[in-house]
């Protein structure tokens, strides 16, 4: 499904959101070893590892708000950077003030509500706890 809506996104759309998730791993300061491997992951994912000079073209956050607006703001895909969102705020386990208030600025300038938001945060810590249960039944070496 992640990969589904990830093709769907045309150049512009993809870098808008590549855009906001690097700028997530940055915003509280600190990059640990998991956000930089997921910096270089997302650009993967995303297919974006040929346009890294776009990608490193400077924005404010500003900017990268009005680009989400403008290309991600059908509802689908709003939900989508917002999950994309949360879930890389959450993979360090530290989902820090900043990291928080970008989401929520995130989330209004794409009409996504509170309590969607929320509820989106919930689904992915379930999710987390859910795969670490399966880690630990199974015994999955890491």
């Amino acid at each position: 499904m992640l990969n589904d809506m990830i093709h769907s996104l045309n150049d512009e759309e993809r870098i808008a959101v590549v855009r906001a998730l690097l700028l997530l791993v940055k915003i509280d300061g600190r990059v640990d070893e998991r956000e930089r491997e997921s910096m270089h992951e997302i650009v993967d994912i995303y297919g974006l590892s040929e346009n890294l000079s776009v990608l490193k073209d400077m924005m404010t956050e500003e900017e990268i708000l009005k680009n989400l607006q403008q290309y991600m703001s059908d509802r689908p895909k709003a939900l989508f950077v917002i999950k994309e969102l949360l879930t890389l705020a959450n993979i360090d386990d530290d989902f820090d003030n900043k990291e928080a208030k970008f989401v929520e600025k995130a989330a209004k300038v794409l009409n996504v509500e509170e309590e969607k938001v929320l509820a989106i945060n919930e689904l992915i810590l379930d999710r987390k706890i859910w795969l670490m249960k399966e880690a630990k039944i199974m015994e999955y070496k890491f």
